[in-house]
């Protein structure tokens, strides 16, 4: 007998002559609902709630998952033996000790050029006595 309580299946793989039916699937129903007073319930008021959170029971897929076929592209650059470059924006920094991007509002250069402290000449005038 094999309960799984997460799709809620019983399985019991012995032979039942048709007489005894009824009192094996009444069995085989109290013992699951035991199973399940077993944990704890969440909810309340009138209502209950039983979460089962382990799942026992992987279910197979009913057809191979089928390959991608692939492209003209991918199979002229195996043959070639090209291979993908991705171009990064980022590039490490040994005096920052970070990546910067190589270009841009955040790059080195610019953060080069921006200074934090910027002297302001004084508006004011001086009066005349």
């Amino acid at each position: 007998m094999y309960i799984d309580l997460h799709n809620l299946i019983i399985t019991d793989n012995d032979k039942v002559e048709e007489e005894d039916i009824n009192s094996k699937v009444s069995k085989l129903l109290r013992t699951a609902f035991n199973l399940i007073k077993r944990i704890p319930p969440t909810g309340s008021g009138k209502d209950f709630l039983w979460e089962h959170s382990t799942k026992r029971i992987i279910h197979p897929r009913m057809y191979p998952k089928e390959e991608k076929k692939r492209t003209r592209w991918e199979l002229f650059a195996e043959k070639k033996g090209i291979n993908r470059k991705k171009s990064r924006n980022k590039k490490y920094d040994d005096d920052l000790q970070d990546y910067v991007p190589k270009y841009g509002k955040n790059s080195k250069k610019n953060l080069e050029k921006s200074v934090g402290i910027y002297e302001i000449k004084s508006t004011l005038k001086k009066k005349a006595k």
